[in-house]
This record gives structure tokens, sequence and C-alpha cells, in this order.
């Protein structure tokens, strides 16, 4: 299971950093940012930065991709057949938790415990 979630967290991260090598989707994940703070005078400076950087067609041309893909997403989670694999990965998460046992919970506890802590603190920055 670790070498599963080893291989997960390579995979992730390769796309972290091919996400921020391309500029277009960095300055757009640092505008995204900005009006998640809801800092609007952040958020207009980002805009004046990638209208400089980019162009202001190519700010466009990225908002519209943004906005495109967010409808197709929306789209494809109300459709049936996302619905139904849904509630069959609901359904074979609860028949997985039942079938459990109290033994293979302390067993699952225990290897996640040799493992030792993996959240950082938010005080002191340390495990």
């Amino acid at each position: 299971m670790t070498a599963k979630r080893e291989a997960d967290k390579a995979k992730d991260s390769s796309r972290r950093r091919k996400t921020r090598q391309d500029p277009a989707k960095r300055i757009l994940e640092k505008a995204k940012e900005a009006s998640r703070k809801k800092s609007k005078r952040r958020a207009e400076h980002v805009k004046q930065t990638i209208g400089k950087k980019l162009g202001t067609e190519s700010l466009e041309k990225l908002a519209k991709r943004r906005n495109y893909e967010a409808k197709r997403k929306a789209q494809a989670r109300s459709s049936a057949v996302f619905r139904k694999r849904e509630s069959q990965a609901r359904l074979k998460y609860r028949n997985q938790v039942q079938e459990e046992t109290l033994e293979t919970r302390l067993d699952k506890f225990r290897s996640k415990s040799k493992e030792g802590p993996t959240c950082i603190c938010v005080c002191c920055g340390s495990l």
C-alpha cells in the first residue's frame, strides 16, 4: 500500500511541477489565489501583470478556457453515468468499512503509526 502511495505522490508532484513550468497556468493560479483572498487590489495588480506579460487576448483566452472546463466538469457531474459510478463507489466503500474488524483497524493504525507523523504543525512548522 505504501508503494502505491509513493507512486501517487511522485505522479502528483510531477504534475504540479509541469503546471508550475507553464507560465500561463502559473499566472492564472496567482490570479485565482488573489481572488480567493478577496483582495481586490491584489487581484487588480495580478490582472495588470498578466495583461503585460501575456497580452489581453491571452488573458481572455485563459478565462474562456477556464470557464469552458468548469462548465464541462459540471455537465459531467450531472450525468447519469457519473452518478451511477459515484453511488457504486460509495456502496463499495460502505461494504469495505462494514467488513473490517477491530483487529484489521488496529493493524492499520499500528502500521501508519510506525511510519511516523505526516501532518505539519501550523505553529512551529515541525512534524
